[in-house]
Order: structure tokens, then sequence, then C-alpha cells
């Protein structure tokens, strides 16, 4: 058993730079998803008495006590669970000893279980200030501003509030803890009693009203009554020391109210730096202040940022952060997509402290962040590289874990807030590491426990798990696998009839966890003869720049898409006579290799009253089909009769007087009395004997509609019905002559019947509707006694 050194800042700051720069100067990469442990939902903590909740706030191993046995890492750390079940509970919090140990598996997969990381709870602190309990509750006494506070007739008594979401230890073996609530960070000694705590700028401070000044609200709620300063449930989520443990870093889950983020939208986090060195003039004071551009990525859409929940120093400027979406099991639904631990570097970042961006809103020159892009003058820190990608399926069902919607015991949980390095001490591998990473499980467990009292019960549980990722250097090349090159593969030619993106077709190995770099040549869209065999060579790279040897196949580029066609939306229009109406259209077409043809059944010409479904086809030279289909509807007497009926209430709200509602409610009544069903058999046939009751009814409606004209100034409109009923008039007269035409009827009525329909034009034609349409009445009832 090889047993560490005594804890040192020195000795962790060797470890620590060692993820920057190595001896050989390769840069670290993730070689993947190595241990899972877990603790049971329903696990109870050290007091005997309380649910042993989240471990993974924060997890801070004693590098002093790591040994190895083998391929075991073992050690101690001190997990920091968050505010319990949070406002209406006097949770007490506390800070977690655990042993733990991890036993990397490297294979072959799938892992038979998810027991690599053994945690075994060892001791828990309680957090103490003035000889009480801190309390989880809401800090609603909003008499009380000196820091949070409870309201002392509620669950939390009066007592200091506190959510704690980071855990820093000192070599002395006191601890920083950084609050959501106010947000502040406080110093504990090592028994877990408060030293001091440590006050961010103004600006910082959750504050409620209309205008500066306003007042300290710690308990603001609901979120939206914050004014300036932090957002609801976005304070302080992580807090590290760096190696030589001369500064404090802590950084904000998101943006502050005034810099944009109610809307979610926001993106410019805030890091602050404090200096911790005893020989320096600015000891215990901020010193430093850094924007991280968060990335839209907290949910599919690409509307809200992906909070950052935990920092993790490894040198004085560069750090692990992680970020991530608000999906996952406990969380929202949806498909999880971003949960990144990245490194970042505040070396070329610009210090805004001091400025008015520290000052609280509309202060005497107070400066708001911009939502989204930085100042132009303000250098946000350098997003280096991803290091791990917590949500790889691959990565992940090697463990049996999941990315699945519908949630089980083994779905990734939304909350991943802790990162701890362990180093292997591979003598084949020197430079590799272990990272862990932690999920907060928000207390959910079967039955929760506060103070030795049930509290709630949770139909979802779930775990506190651990992840454990080697993360080491990598001289290891892809191995890259092509088809087979005497059998030429068939590909889909691009939406221009160029080369496709072929590399899909190639197998890519590598012993690191991110994928292999592909390219190609030719380049995808290079051009290319169909149906012609080309040969593509494939080259890979890895995350660590390690080159794969190409390996080189055969395709056959061909069109297998289909033409896009486009046929016009429903064409509807009124008869022009009995054969119905002439119509025109037109069908787009394109394809990406060729121009074809367009096939459409009917085309354009003229189309009977109702109805009639076009369908269109189009074939490319490659066989491909594509079809549309659209509907000509020609409007016929009943139709347009009925159009018009649901058209003219639209008018009565833009009349200006009585006489004008009461003439256009009048022709409605009229009109609603001609489309009576009995008096109709289909859109160009009324039913004897009484269907001239329709001419009638039609009479009483264009007289009030004329009226309707000369009382107010709904004319054109107006016009347009009178002529379109008219035109419906005229039609049911003249398909009933020819009807009797080809029954044989009496020809003296049918020749009285024309006359009639000659003499209804004529008084159309001089601008008389009324008598027109009795004109064509009277031409319809000829044409019905004419076959009788």
């Amino acid at each position: 058993m090889k047993r560490h050194p005594a804890f040192l800042p020195a000795a962790l700051a060797a470890a620590s730079l060692a993820l920057i720069t190595t001896s050989s100067g390769a840069p670290l990469v993730n070689l993947g998803l190595v241990g899972v442990g877990r603790v049971p939902a329903d696990a109870m903590d050290q007091t005997g008495t309380d649910t042993l909740g989240g471990i993974g706030s924060a997890i801070v191993p004693d590098l002093g006590t790591l040994t190895r046995n083998g391929p075991t890492c073992q050690f101690t750390a001190h997990c920091l669970p968050d505010r319990g079940l949070g406002a209406g509970y006097d949770f007490h919090p506390r800070i977690h000893t655990f042993a733990i140990a991890v036993t990397p598996f490297y294979g072959p997969y799938p892992a038979p279980a998810q027991d690599q990381i053994s945690l075994v709870n060892l001791a828990t602190l309680v957090l103490n200030a003035d000889a009480q309990p801190f309390t989880g509750d809401n800090p609603d006494d909003a008499t009380f501003t000196a820091h949070p506070k409870s309201s002392t007739d509620g669950p939390g008594q009066g007592k200091w509030s506190l959510d704690p979401e980071g855990l820093a230890r000192a070599a002395d073996g006191s601890f920083y803890v950084c609050d959501e609530y106010a947000p502040f960070v406080y110093h504990f000694n090592s028994a877990g009693q408060l030293l001091d705590y440590f006050v961010p700028p103004d600006a910082y401070i959750p504050k409620t009203g209309a205008s500066y000044p306003r007042a300290v609200n710690y308990g603001a709620d609901p979120d939206d009554t914050t004014d300036s300063g932090r957002y609801d449930n976005r304070g302080f989520e992580g807090v590290t020391l760096t190696p030589d443990q001369k500064r404090l870093v802590t950084i904000m889950q998101a943006p502050l109210v005034q810099d944009g983020n109610k809307k979610n939208g926001a993106r410019n986090c805030r890091i602050l730096v404090m200096d911790l060195d005893p020989a320096s003039a600015t000891c215990k004071q901020w010193i430093g202040e850094y924007i991280l551009r968060l990335e839209m990525k907290g949910n599919a859409a690409g509307t809200k940022n992906a909070p950052a929940s935990e920092i993790l120093a490894l040198t004085d400027t560069q750090f692990l952060v992680i970020e991530r979406d608000g999906i996952g099991a406990g969380g929202d639904p949806g498909p999880t997509g971003y949960k990144n631990v990245n490194l970042i570097d505040l070396a070329g970042a610009s210090n805004i402290l001091g400025t008015g961006y520290d000052l609280e809103k509309d202060a005497p020159g107070q400066v708001c962040m911009p939502r989204t892009a930085p100042p132009p003058d303000v250098v946000t820190a350098a997003r280096v590289m991803e290091l791990v990608r917590l949500v790889d399926p691959v990565q992940l069902g090697r463990f049996g874990l999941n990315l699945n919607p519908t949630w089980d015991a083994n779905t990734l949980s939304e909350k991943w807030e802790s990162l701890a390095i362990i180093p292997l001490d591979d003598p084949a591998a020197p430079n590799d590491y272990l990272l862990l990473v932690g999920n907060d499980n928000d207390f959910l467990a079967p039955v929760t426990y506060h103070n030795g009292t049930p509290q709630i019960t949770n139909e979802f549980v779930m775990d506190s798990i651990v992840l454990a990722f080697r993360i080491g250097e990598d001289h290891v090349p892809p191995l890259l696998v092509c088809p087979d090159p005497a059998v030429p593969a068939l590909v889909a030619a691009t939406a221009d009839c160029a080369l496709p993106d072929v590399t899909a077709l190639v197998r890519a190995t590598d012993n690191s966890a991110p994928p292999v770099a592909l390219t190609q040549v030719p380049a995808v869209g290079s051009a290319v003869e169909l149906g012609v065999p080309i040969e593509v060579t494939v080259s890979g790279q890895d995350a660590a720049g390690n080159a794969a040897a190409p390996c080189t196949f055969t395709v056959i580029v061909t069109d297998q898409t289909p033409p896009s066609l486009a046929c016009p939306a429903e064409i509807v229009l009124d008869f022009e006579n009995a054969d119905g109406a002439a119509v025109q259209y037109e069908v787009t077409v394109s394809d990406n290799c060729s121009a074809p043809a367009v096939t459409c059944s009917p085309g354009p010409g003229v189309f009977p009253i109702g109805i009639t479904s076009v369908a269109c086809t189009s074939t490319d030279p490659a066989g491909n089909t594509a079809a549309c289909q659209f509907n000509v509807t020609v409007l016929g007497p009943l139709e347009i009769k009925q159009t018009i009926d649901g058209q003219l209430p639209e008018l009565l709200d833009d009349l200006t007087t009585k006489p004008a509602k009461h003439a256009l409610q009048s022709a409605m009544r009229y009109l609603k009395r001609a489309l009576d069903p009995a008096l109709w058999i289909d859109s160009t046939h009324l039913q004897t004997p009484h269907g001239h009751r329709v001419f009638i009814e039609e009479v009483g409606a264009v007289h009030h509609l004329d009226r309707l004209i000369t009382l107010d100034t709904v004319g054109p409109i107006v016009q347009t019905a009178i002529a379109r009923l008219v035109a419906a008039d005229r039609l049911l007269a003249d398909v009933a002559i020819h009807n009797a035409l080809a029954a044989g009827g009496n020809p003296a009525k049918i020749a009285e019947a024309q006359q009639n329909l000659m003499t209804g034009d004529a008084e159309l034609a001089g601008g008389d509707c009324v008598h027109a349409i009795l004109r064509y009445a009277q031409a319809w009832v000829s044409a019905q006694q004419a076959v009788k």
C-alpha cells in the first residue's frame, strides 16, 4: 500500500498544474468514464436522525489521506448537501465526511455493476453561528439586513439562513462555504463554528423596490419581486481555493437581475476573487471580478442560459467549471443536451471590480451588464476547452446509465454540482488523474427526515451518484476501418448534386472519450459524375491531436433525392357559367440534379361547379418521384349565397347609424330564408314547386342591401355581394331552361322562359337588380311549367 505525504498546498498545486501542462507538453483529455458509485436516496447521515441527502453540491478530497492499494485509490473527502428541503423547513446545513474508494473499470463493457466507487459516511458536521445551527429555511426576516435570517415565527425560528452550494477546505482544516441566499461566502473553523463572512459588492445583494435606494430583501419571493442583485436561487454556486491557497474564487450560478437574468436569456455571469494571502495589504478583500459568458444551451430551444454549478481552481487563473442545462431526472422534461466540465481561463479577462457594474441598479454611476454580448471594453473569460461531456450516451451506457426522457433510477439527473481531482499514481501514465463529478439529489428520498421528523414523501426518488472520469495524456492514435474498397458504397448526392460527407461509413475507435474528428478527400461538395466509382480517403484525429492512419474506399454517388414539388393552395372562385369556370394554375418543381417535368390531372382549363382534386407528379431521370395535390373549388349559386350569408354579419360593427344596421339585419333575414334547405336540390337546382321562393326572398335581400349603400360607407363590399347574388339567380334560371330543353319540354313555355331571361338581363344592364331577379324568377317558373 502506497500512502501520499501529508496534505500540503504544494501537493495540490502540483496535481492541479499537471492538468494544464505536463512534462511532455501534451494536453490532457477525457479518456472516458471509468466508474460509478451510489449512495441510496434513503440513507441516513451520522446524526442518526436525518436523511443524508445530496452529497454533490461539493466534494473536497483530503489528499493527505490518499492511499493506493493496487488499482484502488482510497481517501477521505468532505461533501456538502445544500439547504435540505429549503423554504418552509428547518434543515440544519452540514458537511459530511466520507471514506471514498475508487477502483477504475476499463471493460469489457457493459460493466457488471455500478460499484466502482465506494462511499461510506464517516461523520456529519453541523454548521453553527452564535451557538445555534444555521437553517435552510427562507431568509424572510425582511427587517434584518446584516445577513440572511429566518423569521422568528417561521420554521427557521430566527436562525441564520444558509443555502450552501460550494465548499473549499483550507490547509488549517477550516472551511469556506458559499451561499445562494445572500450571496455571501462564510468561513467556518474545523468544528463548524462560524469565524467570518464575506459580503460581495452591492450589485450582488438582492433588493426590492421601484427605484434606488432599494431595501435589502434576502428572502424576496416570488423571484420576480427582486429588482437588483442576485436572481432568486441563482447566487454563489461554487467556491474554490487556488493551489497556493492565496486566492479564494467564487462563481455566480447565473447573471444578476439587472444584467437581464429574469428573462433567462442573459449570458454574462460573474466570478469574484478574494485575496487570502496573510502577508498582503488586501487580505480578505475582493481583488478581482470577471465575466464568464454562459452558453445558450439551458433548454432545447436555445432560449435559456446553461448556468454554472461548480468551479475548481487548477492554477491562479485556470479553472474547471460545470455548465449544464436544467433537463434530466428531477428537473425539466425533454432530451438532455448540455452538461459539460469546461476549462476556462481568466488570464486575459477584464477586471471590472470597483466599476459601475458593482453598484445597485440605478445608483449614481451604476452600469448594467448587457444581457447577451459584453460591452466592447470588457474581455470575458476564455473558454479554453470542453474537458468532459457528461451527456455522452456511449460512455454512460457502459455503466448502465441513460438519457431517457422517461426517467428511471439510471437516468442522468439534472443537477451535477461537484468536482474533485485525484492523482492516479499510475507508473505507466504518471500524468493521469481521476476527475470525480457528483450530483445533487435534492433530498429526493422515499421519506425525507429533518431533525428526526418525517417531512415529505417523494414519488420520484434519486440516489446520490458520483461519476469517475479518467483524465490523462493520450499518445495513442485512433484506428480507422473503411468499407471494403472492392465493393463500392452507394451514397446519395448532396442537395447540389455533389459528393456528400461519407465519413459515417468509417468506423473510428479510440482510447479517449471525445469523438474522433474525420476528414475526407475529395472534400464534401466536390463535383462528381453520377454513377461513376470514385475513391475517397478518410483521415482522423483525436482530441489530443493523434492522427490515425488514413484509409481509402470507393463510393458511387447516385441521385436519391426526389424532386421538390410545390402545389398551390386551394383555389376558390365563383362560377362563370353553367359549365363552371376557367382555372389557370402553376406548379413549381426543383431538383438537385436535373430539371424534371411536371404532370397534373386535370390540367388547367374549365373546372365544373363543385370541388375538383388536382394531382401532380414529377419524376427525375433517376426515377425519384414527388407528388402533391390541391383542390379547385368553383362556387355555384348555393355556395355563393352561403358565403355571402357568412360575410354580411362582419359588417355590423362597422356601421355607424341605426337605419344602416336595420337595413343590413333585414337583408340578412331575407337571405337566410332563401337558404332554407327545403328549397334546394343541389348547388344549381331548386325544388319544385316552391323553389321560386328563393328568388322572392332574394328580392327582399337585394332591396335592403341597395338601401344600405345609400345609408353608410360600405358601398363596394355590398355592391359586390349584390352582383354575386344576382349572378347566382340568373344561373338558376339558365340551368332550369337548359334542363327543359334537354327534356323536350313545351316549346312555348321554353320560349317564354328565354324571353324572361333576356328581359332580366336588360333590367340588370339598366342597373335594376330587383326587377332583374323578378324576371329570372319568372324564367325559372316558365321552365318548370315547360316540363309538367
